[in-house]
Formats: structure tokens, sequence, C-alpha cells
């Protein structure tokens, strides 16, 4: 993928907060990689995983959503 557009962020979970970087060609895809797990989709809303070990099974705390800082899928 050619590079045509960056965009800077950043993501907050329980163990704190990091800056990142979207990468994106323009055309077909989004990328970022976050604490060393390549992320890859065609909107950031399906935004997944490339590599990397899933993170461990646990319920949502009290006041704490689902997502990608809380996965409860099987």
């Amino acid at each position: 993928m050619t590079v045509s557009a960056r965009w800077p962020g950043r993501y907050t979970d329980r163990h704190g907060s990091e800056e990142i970087v979207f990468e994106s060609d323009g055309r077909e895809v989004i990328r970022t990689t976050i604490r060393g797990v390549r992320f890859e989709g065609d909107t950031m809303d399906t935004l997944g995983a490339l590599t990397g070990d899933r993170p461990s099974r646990r319920s949502p705390s009290p006041g704490e959503t689902s997502g990608p800082a809380c996965w409860s899928g099987s």
C-alpha cells in the first residue's frame, strides 16, 4: 500500500493511553498499529487485528462497554 494520507490519533484503554497514526492509501484500506498489533480495515468500523494474540476473555466492569479494550467474544 502506498500511503497517501496520515491522521494522528490516541488509543486509550484500562492499561493507559498511546499516540497512534492512521494511514490510508485514500481508496481501499485504513491501517494503524496499537501496542505492536497491526489493524486494517476498509472503514474505521471494520478495523481488525491482522496479527497478535487475542486479548484474554473477561466481562466488562461496571460502567464499561464492550469494544477493543473490553473484548468479550468467543
